[in-house]
């Protein structure tokens, strides 16, 4: 798979996030950009955050606000396509549609007091 590093959130920019049209290789390697075990202390609780915030998607139809919530979504989403034998179209779709919601994130102005 390869090496990768993690960027954090404060040093992610909207042109480091995988276009509309991106393969699978290029949103797997977007996902690992971010270490979600580490970041989150280990597999469970980082797979805990990308299931509450998935269940709250297929509930409401909403992605999180925050930056941390939706990389953790993408990365747990990565990891799972690459454990089940690789993306189906609806995989790559969804990693889209997360990309999407990063980008989106990332080009908002943060709030004047408040966390980015």
């Amino acid at each position: 798979m390869g090496e990768f590093r993690h960027v954090p959130d404060d040093e992610l920019r909207a042109a480091d996030v995988p276009g509309a049209d991106a393969d699978w290789d290029a949103l797997n390697r977007f996902a690992l950009t971010f270490h979600g075990y580490t970041y989150w202390g280990d597999f469970l609780a980082c797979s805990d955050v990308a299931v509450r915030a998935n269940r709250h998607d297929r509930e409401t139809g909403e992605l999180p606000e925050v930056l941390t919530e939706l990389r953790t979504m993408l990365f747990c989403h990565a990891s799972a396509v690459r454990n089940n034998m690789g993306p189906r179209d609806e995989d790559v779709a969804h990693a889209r549609r997360l990309c999407e919601a990063i980008r989106r994130r990332l080009n908002r102005a943060p709030p004047a007091n408040g966390p980015t």
